[in-house]
């Protein structure tokens, strides 16, 4: 094994992405990397990321308004030449759009880890300028890593990328623990008798949470609550839906929340009802806690659960179906709890940490290998 310098790459993320990052910086040190850590964190997340042993610099990684990417492009490339570092790391768009003309300005090899659907929901001039960059970027980028199949068929098939560089590597269960600190339930006002509806989001509008809340009054078990743990900017709008379908006192928002351990352990069942989803590490999290879990059928998520196997899969956009699948768990409470059994059997099995980082070394060696050659 070759011992390399890393600089990992990302800009203002949240959810999955932020998630993996940190995770993924964690155990390349652990396998004896050194990690170089650029990224528009705060200052409090920032500090937590030096625990891991990286090194980190505060780059704000920014494409809107254009006359900050510039001056943001100059900073990048002259941190990543100096640094020298081995391989340099992007995850995200706006990151891997920047970092990897810096990276190419610098002289450096890139890989490219992309999470989400790079068009989803854009339109017109939008689409075009993001199209035409990630076309021409695929000759600056050496590797490209996709956390799902999905993913990978997407960039393929939108932006000509061949398929030899294209590498799929699932994200992985990380620092979740069934360890908790505090009851949920009590801590929410939720009855040991009342069931638990729950899902882990952050609240933006491709996460369908609007589609679960309307599917709450359809569900026959008027004895359920819906826990919706995260925040965003799409919560107000949320909240108001709640409100004005008369589920106030139904509907739970925590907002943002330091462990969703104790969160996870409390559901009765978990559902995931995302428009348009890369991955979906919420999902992966349910799935490590045993939950029977619904999700949408979209992205990634068909390569995480198996409907009827390890979870149920329904139709995205569609309350009726989210109403009609809470129902069948609910009545079939065996048929519910073998599913659970088997989805923390495949979480554990199928998306091991150590297999993240082995085949993400794996990935890093031989861009090393063909540029020396």
């Amino acid at each position: 094994m070759i011992c390399m310098l890393i600089a990992e790459i990302i800009g203002r993320a949240e959810g999955g992405m932020k998630q993996h990052y940190i995770a993924l910086i964690n155990g390349l040190i652990e396998s004896g990397h050194e990690v170089v850590a650029i990224c528009s964190f705060g200052e409090d997340e920032a500090r937590e990321l030096e625990k891991t042993g990286a090194a980190v610099y505060a780059v704000d990684i920014c494409l809107d308004p254009p006359t900050a990417f510039i001056p943001g492009l100059i900073k990048l490339c002259r941190l990543i030449r100096g640094l020298g570092p081995d391989i340099v790391h992007l995850h995200g768009f706006k990151a891997g759009a920047a970092g990897r003309m810096a990276a190419f300005l610098a002289g450096c090899p890139a890989v490219y880890t992309v999470h989400n659907f790079v068009l989803d929901h854009k339109q017109g001039l939008s689409r075009f300028l993001i199209s035409t960059l990630e076309k021409g970027m695929r000759f600056r980028t050496n590797a490209y890593i996709t956390v799902s199949k999905a993913l990978r068929d997407s960039m393929i098939e939108d932006f000509r990328i061949e398929g030899d560089k294209v590498s799929v590597i699932y994200n992985c269960i990380w620092g979740i623990s069934r360890e908790g600190s505090f009851d949920a339930r009590e801590k929410h006002n939720v009855g040991q008798d009342e069931v638990l509806l729950g899902t882990v989001a952050r609240l933006i509008p491709s996460k369908g949470i609007d589609v679960l809340i309307r599917a709450l009054p359809l569900i026959s078990n008027e004895n359920i609550k819906l826990m919706i743990v995260g925040t965003g900017p799409d919560e107000d709008r949320l909240r108001e839906i709640a409100g004005s379908l008369g589920l106030t006192g139904r509907v739970i928002f925590t907002g943002q929340v330091g462990s969703v351990n104790e969160y996870y352990k409390a559901f009765d069942l978990f559902i995931l009802p995302s428009l348009s989803e890369g991955m979906g590490i919420t999902v992966l999290e349910a799935m490590h806690f045993g939950l029977p879990v619904i999700a949408t059928e979209t992205g990634g998520i068909p390569e995480l659960v198996r409907h009827g196997s390890n979870g149920l899969l329904i139709k995205p956009g569609d309350s009726k179906a989210a109403a009609k699948a809470v129902d069948y768990l609910l009545k079939n409470p065996e048929i519910a709890s073998g599913l659970g059994r088997k989805a923390e059997k495949d979480a554990m099995e199928n998306f091991a940490y150590g297999m993240m980082i082995a085949k993400t070394l794996e990935v890093f060696e031989k861009v090393i290998g063909d540029c020396s050659e």
